[in-house]
């Protein structure tokens, strides 16, 4: 592909063993009103996902292989891909409307010092309904990220430009669960212009086999980890050490409530 056919946007899709969803997220690419290319990056499915893969013809890329997991699948799709722009949609989300991606290549194109797109998300459960809509913060800054509870942006609903994707070092392929915070985290920094858009961007599935909310517990210590981390290398005020204390505390203040079945973390 030459620098001229090259795509503004390019979506790279991690997936292992999720043919039950693959085929919507794909279609729902593919219907996206905007010049794209899609990358799928499979870690060696077994469930029939190569078989879905393989009927799209050259309207996707695709390699099936064991790989070390989300984190190293992500990081090879963005070598491969041509785009500018990077969107990062995992196998079983999808985007809510056939013009999601054109309002996010308007914001890149219309200002090349554009590093980072964000918006609003959806949580939807297994058949696509919606379960929980979720806004976006009105500003998003490596503090704000830090000192807040979890991670405050919709991982699908943040796009960046592949210059400073690279310029970041890439995903962490030591995470499991917060590989997203951490990259934004290390990202945010560097990043010229970030631009909110009041839009749902993108919708997340919630289901049981998703591993955020099949490990939980685990997402919250490792993504506390993380921010444990990055709290170490910068002098914080009195006041931002009590944020980032009250953050915590919110999280497992929700923790407790799904213990307790006064919040559900999934539809079901």
């Amino acid at each position: 592909m030459n620098q001229v056919d090259c795509p503004l946007i390019s979506v790279i899709i991690p997936s292992y063993n999720y043919g039950r969803f693959i085929r919507q997220c794909i279609d729902n690419c593919l219907a996206q009103n905007v010049t794209k290319e899609i990358i799928v990056i499979d870690g060696g499915s077994t469930d029939g996902t190569v078989d879905f893969l393989r009927a799209y013809g050259n309207q996707i890329q695709w390699v099936s292989e064991r790989d070390r997991g989300q984190s190293d699948a992500i990081n090879k799709g963005v070598r491969l891909a041509c785009g500018e722009v990077i969107a990062w949609l995992n196998a079983d989300d999808f985007y809510p409307h056939s013009e999601s991606l054109k309002i996010v290549a308007d914001n890149f194109s219309g200002d090349p010092e554009v590093d980072i797109v964000f918006g609003d998300g959806k949580c939807v459960d297994v058949n696509g309904g919606t379960f929980r809509q979720v806004s976006a913060p009105q500003t998003l800054t490596w503090k704000d990220l830090l000192l807040g509870p979890g991670c405050c942006v919709f991982q699908p609903s943040l796009f960046f430009r592949r210059s400073l994707f690279s310029d970041a070092g890439g995903v962490d392929v030591n995470l499991y669960y917060a590989m997203d915070l951490d990259l934004w985290l290390r990202m945010l920094p560097l990043a010229r212009k970030v631009v909110r858009v009041p839009q749902v961007l993108s919708c997340l599935r919630v289901h049981h086999d998703a591993k955020t909310f099949s490990g939980l517990r685990r997402s919250f210590d490792e993504a506390y980890v993380v921010k444990r981390k990055y709290r170490s290398r910068v002098k914080l005020t009195l006041h931002e050490h009590f944020r980032f204390m009250y953050g915590w505390m919110r999280i497992n203040a929700y923790w407790l409530a799904v213990l307790l079945h006064l919040k559900k973390a999934t539809p079901t």
